[in-house]
């Protein structure tokens, strides 16, 4: 089900704060950069704009990265694989339950609705692997102080979206999804 938050003029949305994503990111890698990507629209005459910001350790922090919503269903992706949102984020603080993303809307005139069906995080981080081997279907990544960990990319139907995930140990690996 979508998020939904109703304007009859101009106000300030409550914050959608979406955590516990799941991440795994190896210890000894650093983070290079993170990237939300936030599905939704908006339908009626709303004018304001669209807000987020990040999650870490429980505080809302880093950079505020603005846009809008069209009146279909759409993508807006804020950050990337360089961008870390004025913070330095260690892998224990975005493997916590407590990291993810707040988002909100400041409407200036208008009635109608933002709805938001999904967000995804990805990840971007360098280093921690010592070894990296491919086949026709997989790419296997270890290191000195851990398994080898298998990547498989595929499509997962219930949500459209590609993910990549650790067979090791049965959870997302890079990118996930709430």
């Amino acid at each position: 089900s979508r998020a939904i938050a109703t304007f009859t003029g101009a106000a300030t949305s409550h914050y959608l704060k979406a955590t516990n994503f799941g991440f795994n990111i190896p210890t000894g890698t650093t983070i290079v950069g993170i990237l939300v990507q936030k599905e939704g629209h908006y339908s009626g005459t709303l004018v304001g704009t669209s807000h987020a910001r990040l999650v870490l350790n429980d505080v809302i922090q880093g950079n505020q990265y603005d846009a809008n919503f069209t009146t279909s269903d759409s993508y807006i992706s804020q950050g990337g694989s360089t961008d870390l949102w004025g913070l330095t984020p260690t892998p224990a603080e975005i493997n916590a339950s407590d990291f993810g993303v707040v988002l909100w809307t400041d409407i200036t005139s208008g009635s109608g609705d933002i709805r938001i069906d999904h967000i995804i995080i990805t990840i971007y981080y360098s280093g921690g692997y010592t070894r990296i081997r491919t086949d026709n279907q997989n790419i296997y990544l270890s290191s000195d102080n851990s398994n080898e960990l298998v990547y498989v990319s595929y499509i997962d139907p219930a949500v459209a979206i590609p993910v990549s995930r650790d067979i090791s140990k049965g959870s997302i690996g890079l990118k996930s999804s709430n």
